[in-house]
């Protein structure tokens, strides 16, 4: 049995993880947006065939999403914020 980790994943709830200081990025860089499946989601409100509203799990990449910031003193930490409510299929 072989494992693979090359990416974790957590959503905090404050900016305190950054204790030492973050390198902010204000303008939005594209490229260093995520574009691959990287096998995590969120839950994003759907209109279902009804059209009622409900919730419905969908990759990272394709919600919207800016690139916000690394973390100081852990580079490789990146900091990414979602927009679920603005998602469309």
């Amino acid at each position: 049995v072989s494992f693979d980790i090359d990416s974790t994943c957590c959503f905090p709830t404050s900016l305190a993880i950054a204790r030492q200081a973050i390198n902010w990025f204000p303008k939005v860089h594209p490229f260093l947006n995520l574009n691959v499946d990287t096998h995590f989601g969120l839950k994003v409100p759907s209109y279902n065939k009804r059209g009622v509203l409900t919730q419905k799990y969908t990759p990272l990449y394709k919600i919207p999403h800016y690139y916000f910031s690394s973390v100081i003193g852990m580079e490789g930490l990146l900091m990414f914020v979602f927009f679920p409510v603005l998602y469309t299929e």
